[in-house]
């Protein structure tokens, strides 16, 4: 694809928690693998301390623990605008990019036939303590996707053998009066949040946004199903639900990995064969072109020695008998290197 369509873009994207001023990042080869490797841009971007709190529901749906987030390692799997545009990074003030292909991941029963984009114009109620604009923009908030008469399912192709932390954002953008929307939250085949009041949570107030996180764990092929369900306090004649917007990260694993099961320490400390010949051939590139610099600059300075003291030849007489040579005068170059 990438050689018919132009290079093929990756991106990844980590959150993490950096208590001290330095902050390094180390490219170390993989064993087996090719290693060669490159790197076309970094970018570090400050973010408020409290972006990714420590609790968050569990998916059993007994509501909130402490999972530590804010010391975990993130990795961004999904960013979508659900039901609206794509938001690149000139309008978030943390400079993310939401993408706004939530349609691709629909079940088919969910697809656009039974549910419908709603984009609002008015200005969002935002409000102390509630989502900031840091947590997601105006342009996310402002638009979703709604369940008229039936159930939304989103699936996810995931790595399995990690735990997710997933980010639902709600801002009742579609009610007329208070307390019109109430639904469940479903992830995989478990009821996470039952019976949720969106105007309660947000604070009594229409167009508030909000957000929830849960932790969850995806199926055995890694398959994460996110879903809104109509309930016992569902309004017949109102909408089923809704969804603005969604973020899906990946979470370290027990020895501290987003990607495999040796840690940061195993890979530093235990240094390929592949990256070692890598280091070997750099080291003597290095050397030659150091000693090709040398022989340059010396000649150079030879050159330069012998023109300021030209050598100087005597004609030879006619006899033989007193014939003699005048040897070149000697010269004497100083180098010094810095």
């Amino acid at each position: 694809g990438a050689a018919a369509t132009g290079p093929a873009v990756l991106v990844k994207e980590y959150i993490l928690r950096v208590d001290s001023n330095c902050l390094v990042i180390t490219f170390a080869p993989v064993e087996g693998e090719s290693s060669f490797a490159f790197v076309n841009a970094i970018e570090v971007v400050s973010a408020p301390a409290d972006l990714i709190s420590d609790l968050a529901r569990a998916e059993s749906g007994n509501g909130y623990r402490n999972w530590t987030l804010s010391r975990q390692a993130l990795e961004t799997v999904h960013r979508i605008n659900v039901g609206g545009p794509k938001v690149t990074p000139f309008n978030d003030t943390l400079w993310r990019t939401w993408t706004a292909n939530d349609e691709s991941f629909l079940e088919p029963e969910s697809s656009s036939s039974v549910s419908r984009t709603v984009a609002f114009s008015g200005r969002l109620n935002r409000r102390k303590g509630g989502a900031s604009r840091e947590v997601a923009p105006d342009n996310v908030y402002s638009t979703c996707r709604m369940a008229d008469s039936s159930n939304l399912r989103w699936v996810f192709n995931v790595n399995p053998g990690y735990k997710y932390l997933v980010r639902m954002h709600f801002c009742d953008i579609v009610s007329w009066a208070l307390n019109e929307l109430y639904f469940n939250i479903i992830i995989n085949s478990d009821i996470v949040y039952k019976d949720f009041d969106l105007s309660e949570s947000a604070g009594q107030l229409l167009a508030s946004p909000y957000y929830i996180d849960f932790v969850v764990s995806p199926d055995s092929v890694g398959l994460l199903t996110l879903g809104i369900d109509s309930c016992k306090l569902t309004i017949p004649s109102k909408a089923v639900g809704l969804l603005n917007g969604l973020e899906v990260f990946k979470i370290n694993n027990s020895v501290g990995s987003l990607d495999g099961e040796l840690s940061v320490d195993a890979v530093l400390q235990s240094p390929t064969k592949g990256g070692f010949l890598v280091f070997l051939r750099s080291l003597m590139c290095g050397f030659a072109f150091v000693s090709l610099v040398l022989v340059a600059f010396k000649l150079v300075m030879r050159l330069k020695a012998e023109t300021r003291n030209p050598v100087a030849w005597l004609p030879l007489p006619l006899d033989s008998a007193e014939a003699s040579t005048v040897l070149p005068y000697k010269t004497s170059v100083g180098y010094r290197f810095i």
